[in-house]
């Protein structure tokens, strides 16, 4: 799904033309999205290498190629012919996944549509989501001030991770909503050493499967007509072009 991994649903991309003309079996799935997908504030570590990486997005997906394989052959289909394949974001989590090892074996084939090669620092990345996560803190009592906060959510310690566990999905899914594509305002993918390693895509070991890249005609006019410059043009019927 697209969405910078904080929005969007697996029915952006329709299975149909997959069934009828290239009669394939067509799974589609839904992965925890924002800061409930991907959260790497160290008082949630458990002591699970991959759960403390805080890529919990890619360990969804990962946990979905499993059943796929478990229950494909059920369906018609061949558990040794997976084809794994997201749009946008989607697109750039199946780039990531060609260098995870949890993925080793999960699938044979992969589509990444517009897809990026972005990852982000796992230690940086504690340091945005306790800034975006500290307001919440000081309008729920618990610390005075946002500075308090944001150095008490980068703490190790049980009442931060009950703190946070005491967030309702709804307060959380609003968080960093001004991301728009910016890894810097919403980083995800950890290059934690686990789920996805320390060099990123510069890594010397990945999986080796056939990759089809593709990119959508007019994925960034979805962006430009958020903006009021453009609304007009994009009403009218020109050229998404112009957005450019």
């Amino acid at each position: 799904m697209g969405g910078n991994n904080q929005g969007g649903s697996a029915t952006e991309i329709s299975g149909e033309s997959f069934v009828n003309d290239l009669n394939a079996i067509f799974i589609s799935v839904d992965y925890r999205l924002g800061a409930l997908g991907f959260n790497p504030l160290p008082a949630l570590n458990t002591g699970d290498k991959q759960e403390d990486s805080g890529n919990y997005a890619l360990l969804d997906m990962a946990k979905s190629l499993d059943w796929v394989k478990e229950n494909i052959e059920a369906f018609g289909g061949n558990p040794q012919n997976i084809t794994f394949s997201g749009f946008s974001a989607g697109g750039r989590d199946v780039m990531a996944s060609l260098t995870s090892p949890v993925f080793k074996d999960k699938y044979q084939k992969a589509i990444a549509f517009s897809g990026g090669m972005t990852t982000a620092n796992q230690e940086d990345s504690i340091k945005v989501f306790a800034k975006a996560i500290a307001p919440l803190v000081v309008a729920d009592g618990v610390k005075k001030t946002t500075d308090e906060a944001y150095t008490w959510l980068q703490e190790d310690k049980k009442e931060v991770k009950d703190y946070l566990y005491s967030l309702s999905a709804e307060r959380l899914s609003q968080l960093m909503g001004n991301a728009s594509i910016r890894m810097s305002a919403f980083p995800h993918l950890y290059t934690d050493g686990t789920v996805l390693p320390k060099k990123g895509f510069d890594t010397s070991k990945y999986n080796n499967v056939p990759l089809l890249m593709l990119s959508g005609t007019s994925e960034f006019s979805f962006f430009c007509y958020g903006r009021s410059l453009f609304r007009k043009k994009y009403r009218k019927g020109r050229d998404s072009k112009e957005c450019g």
